[in-house]
């Protein structure tokens, strides 16, 4: 099973990059469908599995308007009504029983991601969370300057956070803060961004480069 899901997993990448490739929307549907197939059982699922794979494409085509215009439904929908303590409980729960009995509890909720973790065992379910907010929040900071978009990616970043507090998550919920007027506390986000990346002895250029943008008031403080 586990080598069934990663040959999938394998198959969808590839097939997103080829529809992003040639921009093929008809194209898209069908893998989308041929995705969703496989929790038939769960149309609650199906309909995530589906709605996330055109929002990916949109993303990779860049067409923002069809992006933004469906990003606020879908994490809203399906991240933002999760409780964060029952999902870091039952992350604890299942590191304790991994060293037990190499079991793993069913994992909470009902989202495509959250099935490969009841596979692969060691994956926190937090950190899917936390990854998947990131990736919404920071799409729309890249695609928009309008308000009532922005507003919303803080909030989702904010809740990423609360899952796990990556310097990567950090540095967006920054930039977004920045963005939306919020400086003194996006510069304070923005220093736990590097200084996160220094104690994990990684490189923070970048960070530090936007962090010295933010304190000098500059308008733009990066590409974006």
């Amino acid at each position: 099973l586990p080598e069934r899901i990663n040959i999938n997993n394998r198959i969808y990448h590839k097939s997103l990059q080829k529809a992003i490739s040639n921009k093929d929307l008809s194209y898209i549907y069908k893998v989308a469908q041929v995705r969703q197939s496989y929790f038939k059982s769960s149309p609650a699922i199906m309909q995530q599995i589906f709605q996330g794979t055109i929002l990916q494409y949109y993303k990779g085509v860049k067409d923002s308007l069809n992006y933004l215009s469906n990003a606020n439904r879908f994490y809203d929908s399906y991240y933002m009504t999760i409780n964060v303590d029952s999902v870091l409980r039952v992350d604890s729960l299942n590191r304790q029983n991994l060293f037990k009995n190499k079991t793993i509890l069913k994992p909470l909720g009902n989202s495509f991601a959250e099935t490969i973790i009841q596979i692969t065992k060691i994956s926190p379910i937090a950190s899917m969370y936390e990854r998947n907010l990131n990736d919404g929040a920071w799409t729309v900071y890249t695609f928009t300057r309008e308000p009532l978009f922005l507003s919303k990616a803080v909030l989702w970043a904010k809740r990423a956070i609360e899952f796990t507090e990556e310097p990567e998550v950090m540095d967006t919920y920054a930039r977004l803060l920045y963005k939306t007027g919020n400086v003194e506390v996006a510069i304070i986000w923005e220093t736990k961004a590097v200084e996160a990346k220094r104690i994990n002895k990684l490189t923070s250029t970048e960070y530090e480069k936007v962090l010295n943008n933010m304190k000098k008031g500059f308008t733009k403080i990066d590409e974006f």
